[in-house]
């Protein structure tokens, strides 16, 4: 729906007034106008072939005369406002405009559009022979279809509202589930600052598809453009994608893998690296609402800050493959997750320039909004779900990343080391995340914990959790028992069941 009034007094010609994607099937577009009488206007129904809307269209060599000549008027591309036009419906009447009255047309038809495919089409008015300029008002009601969910749609938007409902479901319950997996790494303290991250992500893009739901199922109601839902989706999936690329790349240096702390000069470079790429990133959408020219059919990231993020997600695969590399050869016992890291998320790192690659050559562009953010939510989604199956902890997981829980970090800030690992450098070793055997005993709860942390003490003490004997992880090693050596013996945690 569009409803304006256009108000032009100096001397133009012509004005673009909208555009919009007609299916190939007929659909009838009922057009409402109502305009002061001044000269004899006329509606212009261009399309988008080469011939037609590209050859007028900021075309500062044609004369108004002659951008109106490529038109067909037996096709009904051009829509005289007056009483001689039987099919515009136009009466001329009276009506009160600032206050006086005064001699106004008012016209009601509708319109059908018959074509071999779908079609941009775009409504422009003209003026040729006056040089006061173009007044009116108008509301145009174009439908594409008459279901409830497709009508207002233009084509290339096309089941955006199904592909997004059906991500938010996934999205939701995805989100239930990396809960319950933070409850169960909180309870083995493998609770790190990285799922953490994963976590923060999973939840903005969760958000932002909540609010591009909204956008959409309101736009099907009535199809009134509320553009604070949609800016407001977009942003929060940004800070998705900017969440999650800070999280690769901490985990490519290995951070609360192998280390606990990144050196000074790592930080500094990885904070401006984010910065960059969020700032452009939030260009990208400003230029997009501000400068992105309705009467051009643009893709979003068709403007220099677009190509800006293609070059920084380049950057950060370049990072993300370096830094892999050298954790892997200080850390060949972490070889399998980070092999597995790299594979997959190499596919995340390039979709932007694949996406941006297909719109532009591949996709036509009457389908591409559609297909384009099938893909990147697609891609979202498999990037979450697969960072949550290999971080899951079971014993059937044998590329865990996490080996050093986060109480022992909390120890290592206090003391700056706890047994052989510090916060620069943890000990080579592989996590199977499965609690050890307890004594079978009749003990109780309290008792129990503190014989696990007397024995674990002493085996800590005499180097049991370093032994070549012994395969399996250590529940609590010694400078666990230095953390709970703070806590009495009523505020230790209880037990827990392992999750397989």
């Amino acid at each position: 729906m569009f409803e304006k009034e256009l108000n032009i007094l100096q001397c133009g010609k012509g004005r673009n007034m909208s555009q919009e994607t007609i299916k190939s099937s007929e659909r009838k577009n009922s057009i409402v106008i109502g305009f002061k009488e001044y000269a004899t206007q006329n509606i212009l129904l261009y399309f988008d072939e080469p011939f037609q809307w590209a050859a007028v269209y900021k075309n500062e060599s044609k004369t108004c005369d002659e951008k109106i000549s490529v038109l067909n008027k037996k096709n009904n591309q051009i829509i005289q406002l007056d009483e001689i036009d039987k099919l515009s419906g136009c009466e001329k009447g009276f009506g009160q405009y600032d206050g006086s009255v005064i001699n106004i047309f008012n016209c009601s038809s509708s319109r059908t559009f018959r074509t071999k495919r779908e079609r941009w089409w775009y409504l422009a008015v003209s003026n040729c022979k006056s040089n006061k300029g173009l007044r009116l008002k108008y509301s145009i009601i174009m439908i594409n279809n008459q279901s409830q969910f497709l009508k207002h749609f233009s084509a290339d938007q096309y089941y955006i509202i199904h592909t997004d409902l059906t991500f938010l479901g996934l999205y939701i319950v995805l989100f239930i589930v990396c809960c319950v997996q933070s409850y169960f790494l909180s309870a083995r303290r493998l609770f790190h600052v990285t799922y953490k991250l994963y976590l923060l992500s999973v939840i903005y893009e969760l958000t932002g598809i909540s609010f591009l739901c909204a956008y959409y199922l309101i736009y099907a109601q009535n199809g009134q453009a509320a553009n604070g839902y949609l800016v407001t989706g977009k942003g929060f999936n940004a800070m998705s994608s900017v969440i999650f690329l800070l999280l690769l790349i901490l985990l490519s240096k290995g951070y609360t893998v192998t280390r606990a702390r990144l050196k000074s000069f790592s930080s500094a470079t990885i904070a401006v690296f984010i910065t960059i790429y969020f700032t452009i990133y939030a260009l990208l959408f400003l230029f997009e609402n501000l400068f992105f020219d309705p009467g051009e059919v643009l893709y979003t990231y068709e403007s220099i800050f677009g190509y800006g993020l293609i070059v920084l997600r380049l950057i950060g695969l370049i990072a993300f493959t370096y830094f892999s590399y050298k954790t892997v050869l200080l850390y060949p016992s972490k070889k399998g997750f980070f092999i597995i890291l790299y594979i997959m998320y190499c596919v995340w790192f390039v979709s932007i320039p694949i996406v941006i690659i297909m719109a532009t050559t591949s996709i036509p562009k009457y389908m591409r909004e559609q297909v384009v953010n099938g893909f990147e939510l697609g891609v979202a989604f498999r990037a979450h779900l697969f960072f949550m199956a290999i971080t899951w902890p079971t014993k059937f997981n044998t590329i865990f990343p996490f080996h050093v829980r986060t109480n022992q970090i909390m120890a290592m800030t206090k003391t700056g080391q706890a047994g052989d690992d510090t916060l620069d450098k943890f000990t080579h070793y592989q996590y199977a995340p499965k609690r050890p055997q307890t004594q079978q005993t009749m003990q109780t709860p309290q008792s129990l914990e503190m014989s696990e942390i007397n024995n674990t003490t002493t085996n800590a003490r005499n180097g049991f959790h370093n032994s070549e004997n012994n395969k399996q992880p250590y529940l609590y090693s010694y400078y666990d028992s230095l953390f709970y050596g703070h806590l009495n013996a009523q505020s230790l945690n209880k037990t827990l069941p392992d999750v397989e």
